[in-house]
C-alpha cells in the first residue's frame, strides 16, 4: 500500500493496536511499528505541513523500546532538537489506549538547573499555559500511565497543552 493510501488516523490506530505485540523489547528497524513511527508517521505529517522550517521526527527508542514511542513536530526556527526548545509532539500512552497531541518542552535543557529543574520547568509551563490561548487543549497534566523515573514521568511534567485521542473513540471500521 502506498503512503498515498494512508491518513494519520489509520497510521496512528495501527501503532495503538499493534505496538505492544512486540515484546522483544528491543528496537528492531524491519518492523511495521518502526516504518510507521519513525517514517510513514512523520512523512506525512511533513507533507501535509508542506514547510521546509519544520521537522518531523519519530522514536520508538534507541537500542532498547520505548514505552512511550513519539512523533515530534519541531519549527527549526524556534528548535532543532528534542531536547530542549517548545515543540508540538504526540505521545503514545504506555498502555496504548490513545495519544495525546502536546505542545510541550525538551526536558533535557532542565538537567542544568539541577535541584531546581521541576520548579524552573513548571515556571515555563505555567507561562506558556498563560500567554497562549488554549481553548481546544487541556492545561491539566496528561496521564501516560508512567511511574516516577521512567522517561513518560519526564513527558507528562514536561507538557504546556494537550489533547488527548482515545482509540475506543474511532470507528472500528478502518
Amino acid at each position: 500500500m502506498s503512503d498515498n493510501n494512508f491518513d494519520l488516523e489509520h497510521l496512528f490506530k495501527y501503532v495503538l493496536k499493534k505496538y505492544r505485540e512486540d515484546t522483544s523489547g528491543k528496537v528492531n528497524k524491519n518492523t511495521d511499528i518502526y516504518d510507521y513511527v519513525v517514517r510513514k508517521i512523520p512523512s506525512l505529517i511533513s507533507k501535509k505541513l508542506n514547510d521546509k522550517n519544520i521537522k518531523v521526527d519519530g522514536s520508538i527508542g534507541k537500542g532498547n523500546r520505548t514505552s512511550f514511542p513519539w512523533v515530534a513536530i519541531l519549527d527549526r526556527t524556534h528548535t532543532e532538537t528534542e531536547q530542549e526548545g517548545i515543540y508540538m509532539c504526540y505521545l503514545f500512552k504506555k498502555d496504548m489506549s490513545g495519544f495525546y497531541l502536546t505542545l510541550t518542552q525538551g526536558v533535557t535543557n532542565f538537567e542544568k538547573f539541577g535541584k531546581r529543574k521541576s520548579e524552573v520547568l513548571n515556571e515555563v509551563t505555567k507561562y506558556y499555559q498563560d500567554e497562549i490561548d488554549s481553548k481546544d487543549f487541556e492545561t491539566s497534566q496528561i496521564s501516560l500511565g508512567a511511574r516516577k523515573g521512567e522517561i513518560g514521568h519526564k513527558y507528562e511534567r514536561a507538557t504546556i497543552l494537550s489533547k488527548m485521542y482515545n482509540l475506543s473513540n474511532w470507528n472500528e471500521d478502518n
